[in-house]
Formats: C-alpha cells, structure tokens, sequence
C-alpha cells in the first residue's frame, strides 16, 4: 500500500521501525505441538492429554496453507466435535478428514512428521472435495421407538456417546456424568439445566445464556454432539416424563400428566404422544394396565 501511494510514507516508516519474519507453519514442525497445546488449553479443554499420536503426526504432516489461524480452527473443530477424552484417528477420518488424506500420503511415502511430501502442500479441498466427504449419520430410528425408555438401566459403553436419542433422554434424566463429562463443558451445563427444569418454559437463548455460550453455538452443539436439535431433546425428555408419570402416577389425570411433564397445552401433548409413542396417552396408559 505504501509503495503505490494508497498508505501514509511517514506512519509506515512509524510503524516498520522493528519487523520479523517468521517461516510458515509447515516449515516448523517441531512447534506444531506447541500451537495443538495452545488451541486446545484456548478453547477450554486440557492441552496435550487431549492430542493423539494420530493427531501430532497428522498435523505435522499437513501443509497450514493458512498457517495458525487454520490449525487453530481445525484443532477446536476437532475438539468440540470428539466424544472421546483424546482425539483418535477415527475422530479426524470423520471431522477434518483432509488431515487423514495427508496422512496416510505421507506414511506411503515414507515421510516422517517433519517431512514435506507433495501430497501434504495439498488444500483439503483439493485433496478431499467437499462432494466426495461422507459423514456418518445414525441409523434410522423409528421416532416412536426412539422415544420409548430404553429397556436397560444403563449404557453398556460408558465412555461411549449414546447413539440414539432414548439414550440420552436416560443420561440426561438420570445425570450419568460418566457420559456427561465428556461432552462440551457448556453443553454439559445446559443438559444438567434441562434435567431439572425440563418442565418450565425454556427457550434456546435461555439456555444458552445458563449454559455461558451463544445460542447459536449451543445449537451447533447438540446438533454435532447429540445428532438432535434442542427442541427435539427436550420433547423427548418431556415424553418419557409423561410416560412414567402415566405408569406411576395412574391417580392423575391427563391434562395434570400434560402440565407436570412441561406441556401447557392438552391438544398440544396428545399430538406430540401420539406422534412419538404411537398411540394416545389414554390408549398408553390402558395399555400399561394390561401389561401391553
């Protein structure tokens, strides 16, 4: 800008009295654990104790054609979307699968971390169209099914994301913090807040605002985390609310049933119950008399 008149001479000569030039991030890969430390502890998770072997040598591997900033955003994506304690080659195959590509190029070429193979100058769009990136979605489940009290008392992988909603209606509801603490802390904050106001009005900003990040960012949470909305959550745990209310509670009536569990409106509940259970409350509460 200076040099074609278009920035002051006097303030560039103000400014430029001390530079430094520093090589590119993939010139220095010894400082990649480093930055991997920075972006993780930057972002609230703990450091290196969450960065896999598979991770270090990926990212070592890989070009940064857009240096710290697009190894920072990489690291967080990673981060937010691993449901495990660390970060596993099956996380970046599914999340950043560009660092997967490079990879495995550079373990065929026989490059070592600090190595420069042709492969690793590639941007992951150019290694991995964006057409061509499958990402496994969960099995269809019925929604009426989905929604019914798992049969099991617990989960039989702990560590382990539920893999329906039933599941985590159940974590939630029964505050499993094995699986707990291993989500997203502010999405752990807003599924502790659910579990004991589920029945009170609560919107998506009122529990982001409980759960200290932006409503939009807690959206992308349980969608990424969860594989469901906020909303669809929260009808599941009001659900099987209901539906152990109608087995334990046979005194109430329906509309009191509707109310405990957090619908305000009858017509409203018995068209989201029989749209997830199948059938009426009435019909589910007969049906449970009968041992249906």
């Amino acid at each position: 800008l200076a040099l074609a008149s278009r920035f002051s001479h006097a303030l560039y000569a103000e400014l430029d009295f001390l530079s430094a030039e520093f090589p590119p991030l993939r010139a220095r890969g010894s400082d990649i654990a480093f930055h991997i430390d920075v972006a993780l502890e930057k972002h609230g998770f703990p450091g290196m104790q969450r960065c896999g072997t598979e991770l270090l040598q990926a990212c070592q591997a890989y070009a940064w054609p857009e240096n710290i900033s697009e190894l920072e955003r990489t690291i967080a994506r990673l981060a937010v979307l691993t449901d495990q304690p660390v970060i596993g080659p099956g996380d970046i195959a599914v999340h950043a699968p560009w660092l997967a590509t490079v990879s495995r190029d550079a373990a065929t070429a026989g490059y070592g971390p600090e190595g420069a193979s042709t492969a690793a100058q590639a941007t992951p769009s150019a290694m991995w169209p964006a057409s061509s990136i499958q990402h496994p979605s969960p099995s269809p489940v019925p929604e009426a099914t989905a929604l019914r009290p798992p049969a099991t008392a617990g989960l039989s992988r702990p560590t382990a994301a539920p893999g329906s909603s039933a599941q985590w209606v159940q974590v939630v509801l029964e505050r499993q913090h094995r699986v707990l603490d291993t989500v997203h802390a502010g999405l752990r904050r807003a599924l502790l807040f659910l579990a004991e106001h589920h029945a009170e009005p609560v919107s998506l900003p009122d529990l982001a605002a409980k759960a200290h990040v932006s409503a939009s960012h807690l959206s992308f949470l349980f969608r990424s985390t969860l594989g469901m909305s906020f909303k669809s959550l929260l009808l599941g745990i009001r659900i099987h609310v209901a539906q152990q209310l109608l087995l334990l509670k046979p005194e109430l009536r329906i509309t009191e049933v509707a109310l405990r569990a957090g619908f305000a409106d009858l017509s409203h509940f018995e068209r989201c119950f029989r749209r997830a259970v199948g059938r009426s409350a009435r019909d589910h509460r007969r049906a449970q008399k009968q041992g249906l």
